[in-house]
């Protein structure tokens, strides 16, 4: 089978499980096919074309090659890097609106031009890969399925799939979405001293933003959004294949190992599942692959060591600037296992050892500079570069001490989790055995350590793993959605085995797809009705719809899912459970409702109110909260 008719099949395929799915819905998907997926892919080749004219900066004596896949996955990552940089910056001075989205657009839609032109692109290559045989590829055909569920997925309303599971989409209402909705509506990147995670690097909320201005509302763009973060996850998954290749070059594995590498990472359905909501793992994923991914390439091949370690640094500190905690997992990590194997591993590598330490000291400057953008507004709002974060030694900001108290405690293990037998256990339940991670992943990657134990490459890798594990041991509030960063490392690792190893993730690949299917038929048959809707009303408390007027002020009480509620938010208060000061004998009320004076209706949710009492220091609630179940309106 050649690889354009495996490319059709594929593409077929997709669109038959995608619409068996939506069915009777097939109009509204394919408008937002066309329509959101139009748009996505405009934003794609605008960011290939950016990053066109962004690579030859890293360009060594020798050049970066072109690598296929590899190559693509890094010029759309360059772009999307500078995409979020420069909507900060258009942001920020209030100079972002729905004009300059779109000319932001066109500018790398023209760089892609441009630079189609100047180097007399025929598509000669490309015309060749095409007409080759697809040999091993055709067995990323089982990775059809998860993409058309990831799809699927992204078409719905958010906040809906995989609740109340792990990744249930209640960050995505409170700030991945809402807090670019605040940002629309006020024509300019404020801080949001009722949510405090706008304070947080948003590189790929950077995009969610864009979307919005693009479609011309947050509902309107919240499709588009959604689409962004699972393309992201696809070109890791490009990523990933890329290094595979080059890697495994001039050994027995160099065919099959793009193809291991991709299918254990399509079929592994933490990305499925991700890829179908609002989140920024998929920047995670994108730009912490190819930190590791060109970091990796470096320590391997010396000569062109300095300018792939920049690179490898941009990516890192792009990582940093989707979630802080990237710095000790990507930053950090890079920097401390590039340093040790380069100081210690004198017997492979003839270089002297100042020009060794050169490359890692390149990826310092770079990644710090990538991630300074972020560090230094975060500073310019609360005086901290990384708050909330370290606020007892940085700065507490605006928090109060039981703010900062509460956000340490609700960030940290719980008081059964603490004992170390715990947190080892934790890694089995949230990792080894859990369905999310699939159950081959782990155990085929230790074995790729084991069997290629000599090579520089895969100690890097296997040091990164266990680095990673560290931290999030050590570190974390033991979720398993932090080790997402696991899933292209391990992908890495089994495109070093030989090709027996797919019988393994095939029979993943069955299991994985019957648990999704599972998960998403949760909603059965209405699946349809909801496809593309932009009316989240029916989301939000009925007594709400009945009894408050539109022109009314709404104050939440508990509930910080805004994004649900479609009304200016000149007329919607909330306030998250950090942002909420319960200290100097703040009741709940006055918590949450604040001193704002004039007439408004609380709407007191009590299941999220008593929900909160676990994130400690937190006040008595009243009387009035366990007397009621549903939401219920005070008139003020």
């Amino acid at each position: 089978m050649r690889r354009s008719s495996l490319l059709v099949l594929a593409i077929a395929f997709w669109l038959v499980i995608v619409f068996a799915y939506t069915w009777p819905a097939g109009a509204m998907t394919l408008y937002r096919l066309i329509v959101d997926g139009g748009a996505l892919l405009l934003w794609l080749i605008a960011a290939v074309g950016l990053g066109s004219w962004a690579l030859p900066i890293f360009r060594s004596r020798d050049g970066i090659e072109d690598q296929g896949a590899l190559h693509l996955a890094t010029l759309a990552a360059l772009g999307l890097g500078a995409f979020s940089l420069i909507t900060l910056a258009l942001g920020l001075a209030g100079r972002l609106n729905q004009s300059t989205a779109i000319g932001l657009l066109g500018v790398g839609i023209l760089a892609a031009i441009a630079r189609v032109v100047r180097t007399g692109w025929r598509g000669e290559d490309e015309q060749r890969w095409l007409a080759s045989r697809a040999r091993w590829g055709w067995l990323l055909l089982l990775a059809v399925p998860f993409i058309s569920i990831m799809t699927v997925g992204a078409l719905l309303p958010p906040y809906l799939l995989w609740t109340p599971n792990e990744p249930h989409g209640y960050d995505v209402v409170e700030y991945h979405l809402q807090v670019p909705r605040e940002w629309y509506e006020a024509g300019r990147i404020i801080p949001l001293h009722h949510n405090v995670f706008s304070f947080f690097p948003f590189n790929v909320e950077m995009h969610y933003l864009l979307a919005m201005h693009l479609r011309g509302g947050p509902w309107a763009g919240m499709y588009l959004a959604t689409l962004m973060h699972g393309a992201m996850i696809l070109l890791s998954v490009l990523a990933a294949c890329g290094f595979a290749r080059h890697l495994s070059r001039n050994t027995p594995q160099a065919a099959i190992a793009p193809v291991l590498a991709g299918l254990a990472m399509l079929t592994t359905p933490w990305l499925t599942q991700l890829g179908a909501i609002a989140y920024d793992e998929g920047g995670f994923l994108l730009f912490g692959t190819l930190a590791i991914g060109w970091a990796a390439v470096a320590l391997r091949e010396p000569d062109r060591r300095i300018a792939r370690f920049t690179l490898a640094g941009v990516m890192a500190g792009l990582a940093c600037g989707v979630k802080l905690t990237a710095v000790p997992e990507v930053f950090v990590a890079i920097a401390v296992v590039s340093l040790a194997l380069l100081i210690f591993a004198r017997d492979r590598d003839a270089q002297s050892l100042p020009r060794r330490v050169a490359g890692p000291f390149a990826f310092g400057v770079a990644g710090l500079l990538c991630f300074s953008p972020w560090l230094i507004r975060t500073y310019a709002w609360s005086g901290n570069p990384v708050f909330p974060e370290l606020a007892p030694i940085l700065g507490r900001g605006e928090f109060s001490p039981a703010q900062v108290e509460r956000w340490q405690r609700a960030h940290a293990p719980q008081p059964a989790q603490r004992p170390l037998s715990a947190r080892f256990h934790a890694l089995g339940t949230e990792l080894l055995w859990s369905w999310q991670y699939g159950y081959v992943l782990l155990p085929l990657a230790l074995l790729s350590i084991a069997w290629n134990w000599r090579e520089p490459d895969v100690w890097f890798l296997g040091a990164m793993l266990f680095l990673l594990a560290v931290f999030w041991l050590g570190f974390t509030h033991l979720q398993s959605r932090f080790l997402i960063l696991i899933v292209p490392i391990c992908a890495l690792l089994i495109a070093r085995m030989r090709w027996s190893v797919a019988i393994a993730i095939i029979a993943q690949a069955g299991v994985a797809f019957v648990l999704l299917h599972l998960a998403l038929m949760r909603f059965g048959e209405g699946i349809p009705q909801l496809i593309g809707t932009e009316s989240l009303q029916w989301l939000t408390p009925e007594i709400v719809q009945q009894k408050v007027p539109s022109d009314a002020t709404l104050i939440l009480v508990g509930d910080a899912k805004a994004f649900l509620y479609q009304r200016p938010m000149s007329r919607l208060r909330y306030r998250t459970i950090f942002d909420a000061d319960t200290s100097d004998g703040r009741g709940i009320f006055q918590a949450w409702a604040g001193s704002d004076a004039g007439p408004a209706w609380l709407l007191v949710t009590p299941d999220e109110l008593m929900r909160y009492e676990s994130y400690q220091p937190f006040p008595a609630l009243p009387p009035e909260i366990f007397a009621r179940r549903e939401p219920f309106l005070i008139r003020r």
